[in-house]
Parts: structure tokens; sequence; C-alpha cells
């Protein structure tokens, strides 16, 4: 008989007895974490209120765990039954039957069924049912259920010595092949996955014997190889492929000729095909048309390697990378590239994706790239792009800063660095196109297009570095590329017909749209530069704040742009009383368009006013607020006065806030 002194844990004890939550913590904020802690604490204090010295113990909770004790200091012996599964829990010491995984439980479960069907005693198979029955039907619960120390087999009516011991050594027979699973025993493993291989074999593939196919010869040989995940997936496929598992003679004829799946096997044309198979060239189209043929060959394929799981299978393929790109050393198979990454996408479809991946031979290689990096950036448009560039006519070599070019192809502009995206880019663009990255972080794609004369001033007008006037543009095109200068007036109809590129500025002189992109300019004319700014405001803004905005953009003055949104032709503007200008495309609310003239001359006023021994008598603030609320104007009428009078020197404001005369020399 085994024996053994158990010291159960408190999991152990909401397992086996049920123990409540309430209890648990009870024991756990005294450190009681063993059956031993909890019985020792009870002995010592029973006389003394046993648990209710504990924090947050009452009653209910501390008969709950004097019954407990009671039953394990009075209960001392087990049944050999007991002894075994208490022996295989505590040999294990941190595994229990708790952690078989579901693929091991439902081996079990099925075996349990087979088994029971095998004993000699009718009695104990009944008894066996009714109460595998009761357990629905699972190992774990009838292993809970057998280790109660309450429960013993004598008990049942009309069970004798003789079926006890047929139910005793059924159960042992069980508890050791469980057990053998928990410390991986190698054969009960093999048993356990070539059962479930069977039973999905069977279930996907009806035609398919599993005694009489390759499974009796193939996988008989790899089996241990299948267990230490070295499962030789490309040898595998090609067997089943030739077994006509997946497709029929005809099929896989087609799929052969006219796929490149194979590269031991040349591309046959339609027709050299249909001659071979004794049928026509249309007839041989309609068979591999790729919806029906290829759909039905992928299906299956991607349902064999999902039955035997993906991680058993051995792939000669650092996984590493975010990008797998396939060399030579990596396609030593009798398949092509593209059949292998197909294979591979099919494989890794929970981390990687395969991009390209057309049927035709649109581009040179195929890729699987890391799903997470997909999510931030565009591959498939950057290759779709280079290519139409590549494509393209370029006059001239076209250098192009790497990081620069790649940029708006990031859906998170972070995870630059986060992925290495840029060397991930540098290898996809040398694979694909043949284009290298230069020591200065620079691509180089060849010329192949006669440039047209706006990308000359372009380049002329990024030389400089600042808006030229349209005649300077045209004196450096003839200067640098006489060839392409043919008049002013050719010069200034080429920008005009390429706005995208091309920004006005002023009185004929023209910039780089991007550098208004930038910031740093602002194209249009001065009723443009009016009305981008008013558009940005729900009320009419007063001509001095208009004119502030318009100088820091063209050289000119206040005068001169009042006197522009005077001739208003397209009527784009409104001028208000006081010097305040809206545009008409804005619909104003009343209150916001009451505006008073201003009458007499303000700044003499407030030089009696409010001036004293040169200095004002209030800050410059408090005078336009004064000025306001006595008048009724609007501030800005008061300060743009002010302001101007401080532009023609009469007045300056002091560092205090005060407003001082400029005496005259």
């Amino acid at each position: 008989m085994l024996t053994t002194e158990p010291n159960i844990t408190l999991e152990d004890l909401v397992r086996l007895e049920g123990l409540s939550v309430r209890s648990i913590n009870i024991c756990k904020a005294e450190n009681l974490l063993t059956i031993n802690d909890i019985i020792g604490y009870y002995k010592r204090y029973k006389e003394y209120g046993g648990f209710t010295n504990v924090k947050n113990c009452g009653k209910k909770s501390n008969k709950e765990l004097s019954e407990l004790c009671n039953k394990y200091i009075n209960d001392n012996h087990l049944t050999s039954q007991n002894e075994l599964v208490k022996a295989i829990d505590l040999g294990t010491k941190k595994k229990t039957f708790y952690d078989l995984t579901d693929r091991q439980l439902t081996y079990l479960n099925q075996l349990f069924i087979q088994k029971l069907d095998k004993l000699a005693d009718r009695r104990a198979i009944n008894i066996l049912k009714n109460i595998f029955s009761r357990c629905n039907n699972s190992f774990l619960e009838y292993y809970s259920f057998f280790s109660k120390r309450s429960f013993l087999y004598t008990k049942i009516k009309g069970v004798g010595k003789s079926t006890v011991t047929h139910i005793e050594s059924f159960t042992n027979e069980l508890l050791t092949i469980a057990n053998n699973l928990l410390n991986e025993n190698e054969n009960e493993k093999i048993n356990l996955h070539v059962y479930f291989l069977k039973m999905k074999v069977q279930k996907e593939f009806s035609k398919v014997d599993w005694e009489k196919t390759f499974f009796s010869t193939f996988f008989e040989q790899h089996q241990y190889n299948f267990l230490q995940k070295r499962f030789p997936l490309f040898d595998f496929l090609n067997f089943i492929i030739e077994e006509k598992m997946i497709l029929s003679d005809r099929g896989l004829l087609i799929l052969k000729s006219r796929y490149g799946y194979y590269s031991n096997v040349a591309l046959v044309s339609l027709e050299d095909l249909g001659e071979k198979m004794g049928i026509t060239r249309e007839r041989v189209r309609q068979l591999a048309k790729p919806e029906k043929l290829l759909t039905t060959f992928w299906g299956k394929i991607r349902k064999i390697i999902t039955i035997f799981g993906v991680d058993r299978m051995e792939i000669d393929i650092d996984l590493s990378n975010n990008l797998i790109i396939l060399d030579k050393d990596d396609c030593k198979c009798s398949f092509t590239k593209f059949f292998i990454y197909k294979v591979l996408a099919i494989c890794l479809d929970d981390k990687f994706e395969l991009i390209l991946n057309y049927e035709s031979h649109t581009y040179k290689h195929k890729y699987l790239i890391n799903k997470k990096v997909l999510n931030v950036f565009n591959f498939r448009k950057l290759i779709y792009d280079t290519k139409k560039l590549c494509e393209s006519k370029i006059e001239k070599d076209c250098e192009l800063n790497l990081r620069g070019y790649i940029y708006p192809y990031f859906k998170e502009k972070k995870a630059a660095t986060k992925y290495d995206i840029l060397y991930m880019c540098e290898q996809l663009l040398y694979e694909e196109f043949g284009i290298l990255t230069t020591i200065r972080g620079t691509i180089i794609i060849e010329r192949n297009i006669v440039k047209k004369i706006h990308e000359y001033i372009m380049d002329i007008l990024t030389e400089f570095d600042h808006p030229m006037h349209v005649k300077d543009i045209y004196t450096q095109l003839l200067e640098k590329y006489p060839e392409k200068a043919k008049s002013v007036e050719a010069v200034r109809g080429a920008i005009q017909n390429n706005s995208a590129q091309f920004i006005y500025t002023e009185g004929s002189t023209y910039g780089l749209k991007i550098w208004e992109e930038q910031g740093r300019y602002l194209g249009g004319s001065i009723k443009d530069l009016v009305e981008k700014y008013l558009t940005q405001f729900d009320k009419p803004k007063h001509i001095y704040e208009v004119s502030k905005f318009v100088i820091k953009h063209r050289n000119t003055n206040e005068n001169s742009v009042y006197r522009n949104l005077q001739i208003d032709p397209h009527e784009r503007f409104i001028l208000f009383t006081g010097g305040f200008v809206g545009i008409t495309s804005k619909n104003y609310l009343p209150k916001d368009i009451l505006f008073k003239k201003m009458y007499g001359s303000i700044a003499g006023n407030i030089k009696r006013r409010y001036f004293f021994n040169s200095r004002s008598i209030l800050p410059y603030k408090e005078i336009v607020n004064d000025i306001s609320l006595k008048k009724n104007y609007k501030p800005i009428q008061i300060i743009a006065i002010i302001e101007r009078n401080i532009e023609k020197g009469e007045f300056f404001l002091g560092s205090d806030g005060y407003l001082h005369i400029v005496k005259q020399k």
C-alpha cells in the first residue's frame, strides 16, 4: 500500500472540500497556507475560541474551519485509491491533473469509454458508466469524485470484492496514463497525437483511410520528429500532393503545368496541355481557372496544415525578422519560392501577411511582413508607387532622401524606429527594383524621361531658395539651360500651367508651393491674402489688423491694402464704417457689424486730455478702454490710431506701460 503524509494547500481544500472564499481569506490573513498550519492553529487556540480570534472570522467561518480540522484530525486512514491519487499529485509537486491541456483531457475522456468496454466484469462496467455519466463524461470530474475520502465502492449495494478489484484496477490504469501525460511520457504523447490526427483527418477528408494511405508510412517514419517539432513540412506537402489527397490526376497535372509551383517543371501552354490530356484548349482554360482549381487546392492545404499543427512543423526560415525574403538556400525542396511563400503565409497567418500575393508575375518577389508593421506602414503602396515611378520616364538620375521618400507611407509616424522600417524599405527597394541606398541615406532612380520646363524652373527656385521675378527666372534658365529658355512669357505660362507646384507672391514674382506648405511664404494676390486672413474669423476685422497680416508677406502699406480692397470687381469684400472689412462669403450677425465712424483728430484729443508733461496720465490700455467707453468706439479703432502715431515717431510706449510724446529736435 502506498503511504504518504499529505500537506494539502488552500487551493486543494477549495477543490476537495469546497472551502468558502471567506474562510480562505481568513486563513491567508493569519498565514495558514496548508491543512497542517490550520490544524496546528486549531489545536493551540481551540479552548480560547478557535478561529474567532482571527480578524473578520465569524461564527459561520469558525464552524466551517473547525469541522474541517476535526475531519482531518480524526480521518487518518487512506484507501489505496486515495493514496494513489495523492501520491501522483504530491509527486508532481506543482502539477496536478487540473494542469492537463484540453487535448489531453479529451483524449482521456475518449480513452475512458474505450477501455471501459474491454472490462470483464459487467457489474463494474455498469457502475463506472453510471458514475462517469453523472460526472458529465469528464475525466476531471470523475477524478474529483474518486478522490473523496468518504467514498467507498463497497458501500454500493451488490458490489463484491471482485467488482471492486476491477474498478480499482481500471481507475489506477487511467490515473497512471494521466500521470504519464502530465509528466510528458513520450509513448502516451505519441498515442495522444496519433489519436487526434486520426480523428481530424477522417473528419475533414472522409475518403482518406488512415491505415492505407501515407499515414502508415510517412507519418510513422516522422512521428518522433513531429513530437520534437521537426516534422518536415515541405516534404510532407509534396508527399500528400503526389498521393492525390489534394487534387485528382488531371487537377495535379494542370497545377504543375500552369502555375509555376514546381521548380523542376516547365510551364506548358494551354494548347500543348490540352493535346497531352486529350481535351480542347478551352476546356483546359476552364479547368485551370484560379477560382476553381486554386481555391480547392489551397483550401485543402490549409486544412492539412491546421490538422497537423504549425507548431510541429520544421520551417528552416529565420522568423525573428519583421520582413521575410527567401533566398536560394531557403528553397532546397522541389517547390518554387512563390509556393513556399504561400505555404508560409498559411503557417504564419497569426503573425505575418503575404503581400503582392498574385498568381501573375507582375512583381519579381513576394514578401512576408509582420502584421504589426503593416498596421503602421503601407508597404503595398510603397512598392506600387515605386514601380510606377520606375516605369515612368525620367530625364536624369533622381536622387531622393530615403527617409523623406517613405515618410508619406507611414500610418503612424512614431513607428519608424520601433520596427526599423527604414532598413526594411532598403531591402524591399533593392530586392524588387535593384535600387541601392547610398551612404548619404538617399536612393537613386535612373533617368528615362525628357525633363519639362517647369521642372527646370523648380530647380532654379530651389537653388536660390526664395521667390524670384519671372524675368530673373528666365535669365537663370537662359544661363543654365539655354535650350529650354524660349521667352519670358513661355516661363510665365509654364508656371501658371503648373499651379500645383508654384505660388504667386507679388508683381510677377513666383515661389514654390512647398514653401507655402512649410509656412515660409504665402501665395496669392493681396486680395487673396486678405480673404485667407478674414476667413479665419466670424467677425469683420479692422483694416489696421488686416494690413498688419498682409505686410508680413508683401512689401506694401495700410493705404495700399485699403485702396486695393476698394477696387473689388468680383465683390469679395464688404467695407464697413469705421475702417472695418469683411468678406461676402460670411454671414455676420447684426450685432457684429455695428461700427461707429470716428470724427475729429483723435490723436490730438488724446494729447490734450490724457498727457501731462509729455507723459500719459493713464496707462496705454486704460486710455484705449476709457475712450472706447466714452465715445462708443471699438478698442481696435483707438489702438490703430495710437499705433500709427507710434510708427510715425510721435509717441513711444515706455516699459512702464505709459505713452510718452517724442520731443522734436
